[in-house]
């Protein structure tokens, strides 16, 4: 089974520099891809000429240089972002994807485990293209990452949110069966010679209950 968990980051400037263009390369892509897939959708219905093919990732990186200096697998999940809204969007359960603002939209990107290139040592994870960053880890786990998320709030600060595969926890059936029987002196008398009395308030309840048909209130 996948868990997540998330970590505070605690980055050099140099680092947080390259976290937050990597964070505006893969909007700027989501953003990209959704603008040249409305125009192909739009050239389409005009009938103008063949049909283009989606753009990708990687063919953006001739025209925005400035693309190359990212995490590559976090453009490409970008991709996988947009290609996930449209999914939605056709099976009825969200609307259409709308373009990504810098200042509404959550600021993130997301890259994935390549033989080893996520991983703790110590006091810091490493992630692609950055390096070994100081981190806060307060939970520890045992699992395979999977992926990392890099997010950064509106205050600056920087969390990793580590998606770790893990082994499901084995269930275990009960050895014995355990008759419960209610009645009024307990709560419940069970078979394993365990009396759960009832609490006072419930009591009471029955004794004022009690009461009132004594005297033929009811």
């Amino acid at each position: 089974m996948l868990n997540g968990y998330k970590y505070r980051l605690h980055p050099t400037s140099e680092q947080a520099d390259f976290l937050v263009r990597t964070i505006g390369c893969a909007r700027f892509v989501y953003n990209k891809l959704l603008e040249d897939r409305i125009a192909i959708h739009e050239e389409t219905k005009a009938g103008s000429g063949a049909k283009r093919k989606p753009p990708t990732p990687a063919s953006y990186k001739p025209l925005f240089p400035f693309l190359a200096e990212a995490d590559s697998l976090a453009l490409a999940n970008a991709k996988l972002h947009l290609d996930t809204a449209f999914a939605k969007f056709f099976a009825g359960t969200a609307g259409f994807p709308v373009f990504k603002s810098k200042r509404k939209a959550r600021a993130s990107y997301t890259t994935n485990n390549q033989h080893g290139t996520i991983r703790i040592e110590g006091d810091r994870v490493r992630l692609p293209k950055v390096g070994f960053i100081r981190f806060t880890q307060h939970r520890i786990f045992d699992g395979a990452i999977r992926s990392a998320t890099v997010s950064m709030t509106k205050t600056g600060k920087f969390f990793v949110s580590l998606l770790v595969e893990q082994d499901d926890e084995p269930w275990v059936p009960a050895e014995h069966k355990i008759g419960i029987d209610l009645g009024l002196g307990h709560f419940a008398v069970m078979t394993i010679n365990v009396n759960v009395f009832m609490y006072n308030f419930v009591r009471l309840i029955m004794l004022t209950i009690a009461h009132f048909i004594s005297h033929s209130l009811f």
